[in-house]
């Protein structure tokens, strides 16, 4: 078959290859001959994707709380929240925070917050379910908060019938804000020495979402840039240049159409069952995985057609010869990835699940483009695409001088690290592990990351600056508490004694939690007994207590005395370590009492100073009962849970997938297994390194790196940093075979040298344009990633993996074995 493209010279070596070289011998044939074909190809299929396919930004999604497992205790409580109080409508909120610095409000402040509501309920573009200021009966009376040392500050609450990280809350939070500012600026002095300031899950889901596109916008035009540059700079050729941005641009146009219509197969009759996401910021990461990846394929297939046609070859058979010996190491660099990022889709997280895979199969279209695409591309140019730099002609068995004459302006450079290795591989690679090993070690003991969702924005933004206001006159968790909703299969909540005693009992004990600022439920739903002298009558105080039995007592007919809701008030943040510690104390305390453990006796009433009557005091009736869990903070938690977990199985999943790959490739296990090994050295070394510069960066305020970063960080540079591994140990076994083991090594490392550089220094390119973003999840993924990306290209493979092969060699020798 290989005699209809090639020709019977060609055809015999490639048989003589054999495998995967044939292979790509042929498919460099067609790629040559008819190349107007594989270019309109190409063409032809992303434009009917572009027809076909729904725009990513159509189909993408975000919300980390959204794509929990299940099973999680705060789904099971979102599940019940919604069949015990349907009525309750609202997703989200957007919070107005009216604050006088240094005094109380006064009365007509309180006005202009009633005003502000008003003005919010007349407003179209808010999806609104109600709006709360502190003029609305009963509720109101908790958006006052208390007079201090900062004064004195008031809430006005839009519930909003949208969820937190939809898209629309981007239009919520630009709309309010604009509409506020109008207000203020119509209301003049009526407003003088009022500050105001906008909070809320939906504030903070549009900044969010906002920060994501920005950071999508920002990393594609600076990685694009960047490449260019870089390319421009190290070969000083238009055309070369050309050649892995043609293919970049087809790539990530056609495989971002393609997983977005691969997001609406389940509409397909038969395929329900697929359930494919995309989210915001996995365009992210697609760009700068297909970029780095695309151009180095690109780059490892132009050197070696370069070296070809130096050889003296026409433009045809170089293109063939050089794609059937880079096929190999390509595939298996493209696979090593695929196969990493691919393991993700063994994990519970949603966003882990769905990602992983999707970026997968657009390396695997970018790796079918980078060997069709652009030979065709490279066979339209000829060798022309060098201009205006000229091919130097050497001899197909050159000489090591000759290589390093042939390496460039750094042959030199390459000749003599490879020389120093080889001679000393014992000591070079001692010291090159015990420079790095502090950092490692610093990797190994890192702290704990932070789940802070308003860490990763910015300090201007609008969500930040309102939710410091609110902490300076608020509990952290006043606008997102607890909600405990509490299952009672016997029913009686509905009765007297459930309402009075049984309800007073767990709010008792719930309140007196560390932690714990206040509880809210019937019948105290402003966190205090309902009395007269609370609300000023006898009929609000009725009123208040008829409304408080709607809202926190299910009113369903199937759970109508057997659900009740608490509202937990926490004195710290949801985001934090120490609310998600109170949370824990909250579900143990309540397992306890569910598991008949906990018991509230007269003598410890009394030590809290209560007086309520003996039998009000017993938690028996709670015996048996079964809690839920719902807000935020439950969400937290839980992501923390299954993220670790996953993170663990990841981890395993990688390095076997990975390791299998390699095997496969080379064949070779205790090489392999070393391969693996500075992959994972690097990278512990590499978040070492990046916790210790971000914690100098942020100072105090650093509590952690994001909780993303450490588990993308390991499939990127264990999956990725594999690519040079590959190519520089394909190269030596294939020079070894022709030059014998030591001179193969030596001139597999010259020969080598400037081109994994180069593709190292694009690579890291890439992931440093993150830092453009507007997320700091982004910034420090991007600044590690380039970091490890680096320490491979500079240190891994020209030290660590030529000092092992040197090793290996010399303990073959001793043993009387020939490891080449």
């Amino acid at each position: 078959m290989l005699g209809l493209w090639l020709s019977p010279t060609e055809c015999r070596a490639a048989n003589a290859a054999g495998g995967m070289d044939a292979m790509f011998a042929l498919v460099g044939s067609y790629c040559a001959r008819r190349w107007p074909v594989v270019i309109g190809v190409w063409v032809a299929v992303t434009g009917l994707l572009v027809l076909v396919a729904p725009a990513w930004n159509d189909v993408a999604r975000d919300g980390d709380l959204d794509y929990l497992p299940k099973k999680m205790p705060s789904v099971l409580g979102r599940e019940m929240m919604a069949r015990a109080f349907p009525e309750r409508s609202a997703k989200s909120e957007i919070v107005v925070i009216l604050e006088r610095r240094g005094g109380p409000l006064t009365e007509r402040d309180v006005a202009v917050a009633d005003a502000v509501g008003k003005a919010l309920a007349d407003l179209d573009a808010l999806p609104l379910a109600d709006v709360w200021t502190p003029a609305t009966p009963q509720i109101g009376r908790m958006l006052k908060s208390p007079v201090s040392k900062h004064g004195q500050a008031c809430l006005v609450v839009a519930n909003l019938n949208v969820d937190f990280a939809a898209t629309k809350t981007i239009e919520v939070l630009a709309a309010v804000e604009r509409r506020v500012a109008e207000f203020f600026e119509e209301q003049g002095e009526n407003a003088a020495g009022l500050d105001w300031g906008i909070y809320g899950s939906a504030a903070v889901g549009g900044d969010m979402l906002s920060a994501a596109a920005e950071s999508v916008r920002n990393t594609e035009l600076t990685t694009t840039v960047m490449v260019l540059v870089i390319l421009l700079i190290v070969y000083r050729a238009p055309l070369l240049a050309l050649v892995p941005l043609l293919t970049m641009g087809v790539t990530i146009v056609a495989s971002t159409h393609f997983i977005a219509l691969l997001t609406q197969l389940n509409l397909v009759p038969g395929f329900e069952w697929w359930s494919l996401k995309v989210f915001t910021t996995t365009r992210v990461f697609l760009i700068v995985v297909l970029f780095g990846s695309g151009t180095d394929f690109c780059l490892f297939l132009i050197s070696r057609y370069r070296e070809e046609l130096e050889h003296g070859r026409g433009r045809d058979s170089a293109l063939i010869r050089a794609l059937g010996h880079v096929g190999e190491a390509l595939s298996g660099s493209a696979f090593t990835t695929m196969v990493g990022l691919g393991s993700m889709i063994f994990a519970e997280y949603g966003k882990y699940r769905n990602s992983g895979p999707s970026i997968a199969i657009c390396l695997g279209i970018t790796f079918l483009a980078c060997v069709t695409f652009s030979p065709a591309l490279l066979a339209a140019f000829g060798p022309r695409v060098f201009w205006p730099g000229k091919l130097v002609r050497s001899r197909e068995h050159e000489t090591l001088d000759e290589a390093v004459a042939g390496a460039g302006r750094f042959g030199l450079l390459w000749e003599r690290i490879a020389a120093v290795t080889i001679r000393r591989p014992g000591t070079v690679l001692a010291a090159a592990v015990a420079l790095l090993a502090p950092l490692a070690v610093a990797g190994a003991l890192r702290s704990e990351p932070t789940y802070d969702i308003l860490e990763e924005l910015g300090p201007e933004r609008t969500s930040v600056l309102g939710g410091r206001m609110l902490n300076r006159h608020f509990p952290a968790g006043e606008t997102t508490p607890l909600m405990v909703i509490a299952h009672v299969e016997s029913g009686g909540l509905n009765k007297s004694e459930g309402l009075w005693l049984w309800m007073s009992a767990l709010w008792h004990d719930l309140r007196n939690i560390e932690g714990v600022k206040s509880v809210r439920c019937f019948p105290r739903p402003l966190g205090e007994p309902i009395t007269t002298r609370v609300l000023g009558s006898e009929r609000s105080a009725g009123t208040a207590l008829a409304k408080a039995r709607e809202q926190y007592l299910s009113q369903t007919p199937e759970l109508n005395g057997k659900v009740a809701r608490f509202d937990v008030i926490l004195a710290y943040s949801p985001f934090s370590r120490e609310g998600i510690e109170t949370f824990e104390r909250i579900e143990a305390r309540l397992a306890a009492i569910s598991a008949g453990k906990a018991s509230v006796t007269m003598a410890e009433q009394r030590d809290r100073g209560d007086t309520t009557a003996a039998k009000a005091l017993s938690l028996v009736p709670w015996h048996g009962a079964t809690f839920y869990y719902g807000g935020q903070v439950a969400g937290v938690r839980d992501l923390v849970d299954v993220t670790q977990r996953d993170e663990r199985k990841i981890q395993i999943l990688v390095v076997s997938g990975v390791l299998f790959v390699l095997l496969a490739l080379l064949g070779r296990p205790v090489v392999c297994g070393y391969l693996i090994l500075t992959v994972v050295f690097t990278y512990l070394v590499t978040i070492g390194a990046t916790e210790l510069v971000f914690r100098a960066g942020y100072g105090e305020t650093f509590v952690g790196l994001d909780w993303k970063v450490s588990v993308f960080l390991f499939v990127l540079l264990v999956a990725i940093g594999q690519d040079y591994n590959v190519y520089l140990t394909t190269r030596v076994f294939e020079e070894q075979r022709r030059r014998g083991p030591i001179d193969g090594l030596r001139f597999a490392v010259v020969r080598t040298g400037g081109i994994i550089t180069s593709c190292g220094v694009i690579m890291a390119a890439t992931f440093v344009s993150m830092v453009t973003g507007s997320l700091r999840f982004m910034v420090e993924l991007g600044f590690a990633v380039c970091l490890g990306v680096l320490l491979d290209t500079c240190v891994v493979r020209p030290v660590l993996v030529p000092a092992f092969l040197a090793l290996r060699l010399r303990w073959g020798k001793i043993l009387g074995r020939d490891w080449t």
